[in-house]
């Protein structure tokens, strides 16, 4: 006798898109791992070996996802896709539902940044039009949106990787964006918008990783280049006292 009901799915295969940045674990311990499966992100679950769910919001290939915690158990994916749009779900445990999706460039999103200060969500994307935007999506009302764009113009050079860490004593984070002239490039938000602060050069190739952890007063950021070095770059605030008896950082 042949069920007339519809079968429960028991199991879903999907391969990783072949991008560099198109897959990122959990940052809450959930054990869950974030993956651009053609024009969706999985969600695949390493301890019960399979994907729990699918998130759809794209037209082309993912090819890069991040994901940060915001609450205890509240965690947001991002993704960049072909399509030039970004896309931001919510996820509670293994339930999620997308919160918003905007057309971020006029090219292919190659790669993102994202940072939680308060109830905004930073976004920091690049692409293929040589311009990184900086895209702040409020996360109080029930229904996010984006609340500030601003861009940072390329001209003709391309960024490979983009992070943003939190230096002690700044309220907002700096952005450190990895060019195809093998520098690390530093970014701050002043009055007219982000400007670059500095440039760290050192590597011979092409710098394709970074990743940044806070240790005492100063920031250590790790960059992995194609030139098959890491390096490791210490940064602190600096005071310097003037003629007049006051302190600038």
């Amino acid at each position: 006798m042949v069920s007339s009901g519809q079968d429960p799915v028991q199991y879903i295969a999907a391969g990783c898109n072949r991008a560099p940045h198109c897959m990122a674990w959990s940052q809450g311990g959930s054990g869950l791992v974030f993956y651009g499966s053609h024009h969706s992100v999985c969600v695949y679950s390493v301890t019960r070996a399979k994907v729990v769910s699918t998130l759809v919001a794209h037209t082309a290939r993912v090819n890069c996802v991040r994901s940060v915690v915001t609450h205890p158990g509240v965690e947001y994916v991002v993704a960049g896709s072909t399509d030039h749009t970004v896309s931001v779900w919510k996820g509670e445990g293994e339930q999620f539902c997308k919160v918003i999706s905007f057309k971020a460039h006029t090219g292919v999103v190659t790669n993102l940044a994202i940072a939680v200060v308060g109830e905004v969500l930073i976004i920091v994307s690049t692409a293929t039009d040589s311009t990184i935007k900086i895209s702040r999506v409020s996360l109080e009302k029930s229904e996010a949106e984006v609340v500030s764009e601003s861009s940072v113009d390329l001209e003709t050079g391309l960024a490979l990787d983009l992070h943003l860490a939190f230096l002690p004593g700044l309220a907002q984070p700096i952005l450190i964006v990895a060019r195809d002239d093998c520098k690390l490039h530093l970014f701050e938000e002043g009055e007219g918008g982000w400007g670059r602060v500095g440039v760290l050069a050192g590597h011979e190739d092409w710098v394709v990783s970074l990743d940044s952890k806070v240790e005492g007063s100063g920031l250590v950021i790790v960059s992995g280049s194609q030139d098959s070095f890491v390096r490791m770059w210490r940064m602190e605030l600096v005071r310097e006292k003037h003629e007049g008896g006051e302190l600038s950082v």
